[in-house]
């Protein structure tokens, strides 16, 4: 891949996210958010399933084994969190939406940053 290309791709994954958060705020009053959540992650399995599928049926007896820690981080980092962010914006800006939930991203990023530095 080249540097250019590496580039779009980051440029269209922080668009996507961003589209995210727009459409949860656009949608707050048409759908519920575990419901817009269902449907969020209900096309992005649909849209991903042809290129996923072959690598996790090669993996499977070790996604078998780690099952329920799966199935742990699903429920926490797919449906509560984004179930929470909808709830979220159905009171309160994109913009203040997007910055909240950014903190823990920065916030662990500083601290990896003050870990690795203090053992160096």
């Amino acid at each position: 891949m080249s540097r250019a290309s590496a580039f779009l791709v980051l440029a269209a994954a922080n668009l996507m996210w961003a589209g995210n958060w727009v459409l949860g705020r656009a949608l707050r009053d048409t759908f519920e958010p575990a419901t817009l959540n269902f449907w969020r992650w209900t096309v992005a399995a649909l849209a991903l399933a042809p290129f996923a599928l072959p690598g996790l049926i090669a993996k499977r007896a070790i996604l078998w084994r780690r099952a329920g820690f799966l199935l742990l981080l699903s429920f926490l980092g797919v449906a509560l969190f984004q179930s929470l962010v909808y709830l979220g914006l159905k009171t309160t800006a994109t913009v203040n939406g997007c910055s909240s939930a950014s903190v823990p991203r920065r916030a662990s990023s500083a601290a990896s940053w003050s870990r690795l530095s203090a053992s160096w």
